[in-house]
């Protein structure tokens, strides 16, 4: 019975897949390159488009370019100063930037992520992603550039007025920062019962309830089917249901849901290498795994999804358990090309190279 609806599910999704969405509801359900697609010309042919600019960052910034994110945010919020979700934008691209900047970038990109995020709020007081943005500014500085912890928790229960689901959520991010594990299981779920329509809340209790030692996998199978229903073109759900068949070795049903999710989102090849990775782990159905990553291999990957260059180092991973240490070594070599800031991925090549 369960297949029977989830083939149902699948079957409506094919038929609404030709049902054209706006690139804001493409950015929504994490489809970067067909946002990119879209949104490129339009810059192309109008760099003053101030909306293609914020989601030409968004997309930006999916995949990887942190400098062309910031500018594009920059454009957007010049060209449309009274826009909140610009500010957001523009706060999240001097974050991510300031990741791998020195102290004295970081600093500077610090003050004009705190000042985006203010900005957003200012525009609209119940804009629960600048709100979300002033929460992470308060809580990760240090208390000489205006961090504040207690803030940041009155932050948090600011957004439970807003939005109770969003809010719950948020309170998982803080309870996650502060290692309070404990209260994961029941924020998730109120996050889910405060509006069960929520596709993150219900993602985040699976992925919790699936992370644990012994999963309940009636419960996960429950939620990610529930979220697929509400949105069968996003990756998520199916990428939830395949670690869990990979880690219980329920092949007929992680063939079945990898082939639902291959037509369904057939430009997002991640189910497959979270499958390969899943089965990498337990060191089980390697064959299998080879396939699954030569998949996932064969097209771009989606915005935010991993780089084929850790790709690469899976797939070296899973040659040296075949016993073909030679070809994993070429994967590794590529890998290390392709990611050349892994010591990771090059501590693995240079083991390689000594056990041949």
């Amino acid at each position: 019975m369960r297949r029977f609806w989830l083939t149902v599910v699948v079957l409506l999704a094919s038929a609404g897949a030709a049902i054209a969405q706006s690139p804001e509801e493409l950015a929504e359900g994490g489809h970067w390159k067909r946002v990119r697609a879209i949104v490129e010309p339009r810059v192309k042919a109008n760099p003053n488009d101030a909306q293609a600019q914020w989601l030409l960052s968004r997309a930006r910034q999916a995949f990887g370019d942190q400098e062309a994110a910031l500018a594009a945010a920059e454009r957007a919020v010049a060209l449309n100063p009274r826009r909140a979700e610009y500010h957001v934008q523009l706060a999240n691209a001097c974050a991510l930037l300031a990741q791998n900047a020195s102290w004295l970038k970081q600093l500077s990109l610090g003050r004009r992520f705190k000042a985006e995020a203010d900005a957003a709020v200012a525009l609209d007081a119940n804009n629960t992603d600048g709100l979300y943005a002033q929460m992470q500014f308060l809580w990760r500085a240090p208390g000489m550039l205006g961090g504040d912890q207690a803030k940041a928790r009155e932050i948090a229960q600011r957004i439970t007025r807003i939005d109770a689901s969003r809010g719950y959520l948020v309170q998982a991010d803080l309870a996650s920062l502060e290692r309070q594990r404990d209260r994961l299981d029941g924020l998730y779920r109120k996050a889910v019962e405060a509006n069960r329509r929520n596709y993150t809340a219900l993602l985040a209790l699976a992925n919790f309830s699936a992370s644990r030692p012994s999963p309940d996998a009636d419960l996960v199978e429950k939620l990610a089917r529930e979220a697929m229903a509400l949105a069968p073109d996003r990756v998520g759900a199916y990428t939830i249901l395949v670690r869990l068949y990979a880690r219980q070795q329920r092949v007929p049903d992680l063939e079945a849901i990898l082939a639902d999710a291959a037509r369904v989102v057939a430009d997002n090849p991640t189910p497959f290498f979270v499958a390969a990775t899943t089965l990498l782990a337990a060191g089980k159905e390697l064959p299998r795994a080879e396939s699954y990553l030569r998949k996932y291999l064969a097209q771009e990957r989606e915005g935010n999804a991993t780089s084929h260059g850790v790709a690469r180092w899976r797939l070296g991973l899973v040659l040296e358990k075949e016993g073909r240490l030679k070809e994993a070594v070429t994967e590794l070599e590529t890998a290390v090309r392709l990611e050349p800031k892994r010591d990771d991925i090059r501590k693995d090549l240079e083991r390689l190279k000594r056990a041949k």
